[in-house]
C-alpha cells in the first residue's frame, strides 16, 4: 500500500514538472506516456528531468539554417564540437576533440605537437607529428607576392621577384604582353613574349600595330618594314633599322623563313637561326614550366623549372614537388635550399599532390597524425581526429562522447553528445 502511494506520488510530481515546462519540451505527451507504460523507475525520472539539457546550444550554419548542439559542446561552422574549433587554410571551421587543439588543416592529439614549416607565411603550413617525430625544415628566404593575383611564393635568398616568378641574381626580369613577369638569363634582354640573347635582335613588324616583338639573330637580314633594337635601353620610337637591314633585298629569302603556330592556330613567322617555341621565337632552348606554357631562354642558357638558368648558374631542385622537384636557378656559389616532407599524398577530389611527415596518413586532402584518425564529412572531403576520437558525421567525437541523429529525418546530421546527456526516444546514439 505504502509502495503503490509513493509510486502515485512520484508520478504526479513527474507530471507537474513535465508541465510546468510545456513551451521548452515538444514531445511532453510522448514522455508523459513513455512513464505510465513502462512504469518510469526513480532513476530514470532523474534522467528525464534533465530533458531541458537535451540540444540546449541554438546554432546556425553556413547557409543560415539553425541546428542545435547538446549540452557541454559548442557551435563550429556546420556542426558541433566538444573540443576546440579551428579554421583551416581556406577559412573552414572544423571541430576538434576534447583534449586536442588545432593545427593548420587538422587536430593535433594530446602528446602530439604541431610542426611548422615557415613554407606559407608567417604562421606557416601546419601539421600535426608525434612528439618524436623531426619536423621537416624548409625555408626559401626571400618571400615574393604576385602582383596579379596576390599569392605569396617564395624564392632563393638572392633571387629577384618578377612578377609571378623567380629571377636568378644575374638574371633580367621581363613582362610579356598580358604583364606577367617571366625570367631570362644573365646578358639576355626582354623581347616581347620571350627572351633574347645577346647576339639577337628585337624587331616588330610596323605595318600593324598590334605586331608583337620577336627576337632574329642579328646577322639574319629584315625587311624595311621591320623594327629592330638590340637591347631593353632602345624606345620603339627611338629604335632605327640597322644597316644590315638594308641588304633585305638581295637576301630576302632569309628573312621570317621560319613558319610557326601559335596555341591560337594563328601562323606566325621566326627568323633563320631561331625556332618556334609555343607563341613565340627562341634562339636559345625551347622550355616548358609547370603549367605546360612553354617559353624560350637565351643562346646558352638552360631550362630550369619556371625559368632560365644563365651560363654560370645552377638549376636547384627543392624535391617539394614530386620527382622533378620544384626548380629554380641561383648563382655556383648559392647554396640550394633542402625541402624533404617524405610522404606524398594526392587529393581524390582534385587530383592535386601535397606532402605530409614521414609517418602520417594520408586522409583525403589532408594529414593526419600517425596515431591519428581519418574521417569523412558528408562531402567526402576527408579531415583528421585526434586518438582515442572517433568520427561523428561532419566532426569530431571524444572517447567522453555518443554519436546521435534524430531518427525523424532521414537527412538529420550526425552530431556528438557527452555520454552523460539525456536524449529524446527519437534520438539513436552510437558510442565509436
Amino acid at each position: 500500500m505504502v509502495y503503490s502511494i509513493h509510486k502515485v506520488i512520484t508520478l504526479a510530481l513527474f507530471v507537474c514538472v513535465l508541465a510546468s515546462h510545456l513551451e521548452e519540451i515538444e514531445d511532453t505527451n510522448a514522455l508523459l506516456q513513455s512513464a505510465t507504460s513502462s512504469g518510469l523507475s526513480t532513476a530514470l525520472s532523474v534522467e528525464v528531468s534533465s530533458h531541458t539539457a537535451v540540444l540546449s546550444v541554438k546554432c546556425k550554419n553556413l547557409d543560415g539554417v539553425t541546428f542545435y548542439c547538446g549540452g557541454g559542446s559548442s557551435c563550429c561552422g556546420n556542426a558541433c564540437t566538444t573540443g576546440p574549433c579551428c579554421t583551416n587554410y581556406v577559412g573552414y571551421d572544423f571541430g576538434c576533440g576534447a583534449g586536442s587543439k588545432c593545427c593548420g588543416n587538422a587536430c593535433a592529439a594530446p602528446g602530439s605537437k604541431c610542426c611548422n614549416t615557415k613554407l606559407f607565411g608567417q604562421t606557416g603550413y601546419q601539421y600535426p607529428a608525434t612528439k618524436e617525430t623531426q619536423c621537416s625544415k624548409i625555408e626559401l628566404s626571400k618571400t615574393c607576392a604576385n602582383p596579379k593575383t596576390g599569392a605569396t611564393f617564395w624564392c632563393a635568398a638572392d633571387d629577384q621577384c618578377c612578377g609571378g616568378a623567380c629571377v636568378a641574381k644575374d638574371g633580367v626580369c621581363g613582362h610579356n604582353e598580358n604583364n606577367d613577369g617571366f625570367a631570362c638569363a644573365k646578358d639576355n634582354f626582354c623581347c616581347g613574349n620571350v627572351c633574347a640573347s645577346a647576339q639577337s635582335k628585337c624587331c616588330k613588324d610596323t605595318r600593324s600595330a598590334n605586331a608583337p616583338w620577336f627576337p632574329l639573330t642579328k646577322a639574319t637580314a629584315t625587311a624595311s618594314y621591320m623594327n629592330c633594337h638590340t637591347s631593353l635601353l632602345q624606345s620603339e620610337a627611338s629604335a632605327e633599322v640597322s644597316t644590315a637591314s638594308s641588304l633585305v633585298v638581295s637576301r630576302q629569302s632569309e628573312v621570317l623563313s621560319i613558319e610557326c603556330t601559335n596555341l591560337d592556330g594563328v601562323k606566325f613567322y621566326c627568323g633563320a637561326g631561331s625556332s618556334c617555341c609555343g607563341n613565340a621565337c627562341t634562339t636559345g632552348p625551347c622550355c616548358r614550366n609547370y603549367v605546360g606554357y612553354e617559353f624560350g631562354c637565351g643562346a646558352g642558357s638552360s631550362c630550369c623549372g619556371n625559368a632560365c638558368a644563365a651560363p654560370g648558374s645552377k638549376c636547384c631542385n627543392t624535391n617539394l614537388f614530386g620527382k622533378t622537384g620544384y626548380q629554380y636557378p641561383v648563382s655556383k656559389e648559392t647554396e640550394c635550399s633542402e625541402v624533404e616532407l617524405s610522404k606524398t599524398c594526392k587529393n581524390p577530389k582534385t587530383g592535386a599532390t601535397f606532402w605530409c611527415a614521414a609517418d602520417d596518413q594520408c586522409c583525403g586532402g589532408a594529414c593526419v597524425a600517425k596515431d591519428g584518425r581519418c574521417c569523412h564529412n558528408e562531402n567526402h572531403d576527408g579531415f583528421a581526429c585526434a586518438k582515442d576520437n572517433f568520427c561523428c558525421g561532419n566532426v569530431c567525437a571524444s572517447a567522453q562522447s555518443k554519436c546521435c541523429k534524430d531518427t525523424r529525418d532521414p537527412n538529420a546530421a550526425w552530431f556528438p553528445l557527452t555520454k552523460a546527456t539525456a536524449t529524446a526516444s527519437y534520438m539513436t546514439c552510437s558510442h565509436s
